[in-house]
C-alpha cells in the first residue's frame, strides 16, 4: 500500500510531506507539498466531480510525473488550475484543469468542459 497525497515514504513508512507552497483562489485553496504532491479543497469546480470538497482532494495527473509549479486562476466565474509537470526523464509539460468558459485552458477552444481530467497544453 502506498502513501497518501499528503505523505511521502521515508524509511519504509508514510510521513507527512512538507508544505512547499500555498495557492489561494477566489473559491478554493491548494497546498503544494514536497515531491510534487498537490491537495485542494473548497469550491474546486472543474478540478473534481461536484462543487465543494470539505476534505483535501488531489488533482488527477495523466502520467507518472510530479508537479513542480501550480497556479489557480483568479476569476470567480471561470475556475481554472494549471501545473508544470515534470515527467520521468526530466521533460516538462503543462496541464490545466477547469471549466474553460473563457478559453483559459489554453487549448484554442472557448468551449466549457464537462469533464474533470487535465488538458495537456502543447508547446507553440
Amino acid at each position: 500500500m502506498g502513501c497518501g497525497a499528503t505523505e511521502v515514504c521515508a524509511s519504509g513508512s508514510c510521513q507527512p510531506a512538507a508544505l512547499v507552497d500555498l495557492e489561494g483562489g477566489p473559491t478554493s485553496t491548494c497546498a503544494i507539498r514536497e515531491q510534487g504532491r498537490v491537495v485542494c479543497w473548497g469550491y474546486a469546480i472543474g478540478l473534481i466531480p461536484g462543487d465543494v470538497s470539505l476534505v483535501p482532494v488531489t488533482p488527477e495527473l495523466p502520467s507518472a510525473g510530479v508537479i513542480v509549479d501550480f497556479e489557480i486562476g483568479h476569476h470567480t466565474t471561470a475556475a481554472s488550475y494549471c501545473a508544470i509537470v515534470e515527467l520521468p526523464g526530466g521533460a516538462r509539460d503543462v496541464y490545466c484543469w477547469g471549466q474553460n468558459n473563457y478559453a483559459q485552458l489554453g487549448d484554442g477552444s472557448p468551449k466549457s468542459r464537462g469533464t474533470f481530467g487535465p488538458t495537456r497544453l502543447l508547446a507553440a
